[in-house]
C-alpha cells in the first residue's frame, strides 16, 4: 500500500479506493463493522417501512448534527468551501449555520432513497412531490422527441428523488453509479435506484452502456459537480475554476440530443419536495467539438450554481469541490484552521482551461 501511496502517477481519489478495499478485507472489518454496518442499514431498511417519514427525517437531522459536531475536518472543509464560494455574501456566523444545515441536508438525501419503495410508488408520489403542469409538459415533450435526452443533476436538494422524477413521468433514466465497499449494501442500494424503472450503470466501462442507451434514443442522467481531477476541464464555479468532467459533451454531440438539467428542492426539513426548474440548452453544431463540450459545461455548472446560491443550505458543501487546482495556481484548502486568503482567489487563473492531453473524443470518459 505504501508503494501507491507514495506514487504520484496513481490519481487520489483510486489511491482512496485502493485503501478502502484493503481495509474492508481486514479481520476488523470482516468480522465486526462489515456485519454490524449491515445489520444497520436492514433494521433502517425496516424502520421505513413501519415508521412515518417524518420521524426518519427527525433521525437523520440528528445524525448530521452529530457529524457536524463530531468531525471537525469535514467541518472545516464545509466551512471553507463556503467561504471559497460565499464568503462575501454571508457573514461567518451564517455561514456555520449554512453548513451545518447542509450536513443535516445530505443525510436526509441518504433517506430519501430509503424511503423511496413505500413512498414514492403507485402514484403516492404526487402527495410528496410538487411538479407543476408546465414541467409535466415539458416532460411529455422529452418523451416524444425523437432522439436520445441528457438529465443533468447536481448535488443540491435531493437527488435521488431527482433521479426517480424521470421514471415518475413514464421514462427510463440510465443512471451511472459508483459500487460501494460492501457488497450487501450495494447491491440494495442499485435495487432501490432502479425501481423506477431507470437502468443502472457501473462506473467502470459505463461508456458502453451510455452509448447503447444513446444509440436507442433513451435517457441518461449525469451527476458530474464534483471534482473531476487532474484529467478534468476548468470551467468557473462561482468565480473561481473547477475540475469538471467535460468529455461526455463530445459524446452527446454525436447524437441528436437534448441537453435538460432538472433540480428537485426539499421543503425545509419536511418529507416534502417539488421541481425547481427544468433549464435546457441547445448543441451548437457549427462550432469545434472541444470548444462546445467547455462551453456546455460552463453551461452545467452555471444551472449548479443558480440552485446553490438559492439554496446554499441544500448543496453538499462536503465535497473538495475546489482541490484539483490549474497548473500553478495556489491550493485552497490549506490552513483550514484559519481564515480563507482572499488574495489566492484573486490568483486564480480565468477559464476555460481544456483538460490535458484531449484527443479529440476518440475517446471518451464516462461521466459519473
Amino acid at each position: 500500500m505504501r508503494a501507491v501511496d507514495d506514487n504520484p502517477a496513481v490519481p487520489r481519489n483510486r489511491r482512496t479506493r485502493l485503501k478502502t478495499s484493503e481495509a474492508l478485507r481486514t479481520p476488523l472489518f470482516r468480522y465486526f463493522v462489515t456485519p454490524v454496518t449491515v445489520a444497520l442499514f436492514k433494521a433502517v431498511q425496516f424502520g421505513c417501512r413501519v415508521l412515518p417519514p417524518g420521524l426518519w427525517y427527525l433521525v437523520a437531522r440528528g445524525v448530521g448534527l452529530a457529524v457536524w459536531y463530531t468531525s471537525p475536518v469535514r467541518r472545516r472543509l464545509v466551512l471553507r468551501n463556503l467561504e471559497i464560494a460565499l464568503g462575501d455574501k454571508y457573514s461567518p456566523a451564517e455561514r456555520r449555520r449554512i453548513g451545518r444545515q447542509s450536513v443535516q441536508h445530505f443525510i436526509l438525501s441518504v433517506m430519501d432513497l430509503l424511503l423511496a419503495p413505500q413512498h414514492y410508488l403507485n402514484g403516492q408520489w404526487r402527495q410528496f412531490i410538487e411538479i407543476s403542469p408546465e414541467h409535466m409538459e415539458f416532460a411529455a415533450a422529452l418523451r416524444r422527441h425523437a432522439g436520445p435526452v441528457a438529465f443533468f443533476q447536481g448535488h443540491c436538494g435531493s437527488w435521488e428523488v431527482g433521479h426517480a422524477i424521470a421514471g415518475l413521468c413514464g421514462g427510463q433514466l440510465a443512471l451511472i453509479y459508483r459500487p460501494l465497499g460492501i457488497a450487501q449494501i450495494e447491491a440494495e442500494v442499485r435495487r432501490l435506484r432502479g425501481i423506477f424503472g431507470n437502468p443502472i450503470l457501473p462506473k467502470k466501462g459505463a461508456l458502453r452502456g451510455y452509448l447503447k442507451m444513446l444509440r436507442q434514443n433513451g435517457w441518461v442522467g449525469v451527476i458530474a459537480d464534483q471534482n473531476a481531477g487532474a484529467q478534468g476541464g476548468f470551467v468557473r464555479f462561482f468565480g473561481v475554476p473547477v475540475s469538471t468532467e467535460v468529455r461526455h459533451f463530445q459524446l452527446f454531440q454525436r447524437f441528436p440530443t437534448r441537453l435538460c438539467a432538472i433540480f428537485v428542492q426539499r421543503d425545509g426539513f419536511r418529507f416534502r419536495f417539488r421541481v425547481r426548474a427544468f433549464y435546457e440548452t441547445a448543441i451548437h453544431r457549427d462550432t469545434d467539438d472541444k470548444a462546445e463540450a467547455m462551453r456546455l459545461a460552463q453551461w452545467y455548472m452555471d444551472c449548479v450554481q443558480q440552485m446553490a446560491e438559492e439554496s446554499p443550505e441544500q448543496y453538499d458543501w462536503l465535497h473538495r469541490r475546489f482541490r484539483t487546482r490549474p497548473p500553478g495556481a495556489p491550493s485552497l484548502y490549506e490552513n483550514l484552521t484559519h481564515p480563507l486568503d482572499r488574495n489566492l482567489l484573486q490568483a486564480q487563473p480565468p477559464t476555460p482551461i481544456p483538460p490535458p492531453n484531449w484527443d479529440g473524443g476518440t475517446t471518451v470518459a464516462a461521466p459519473g
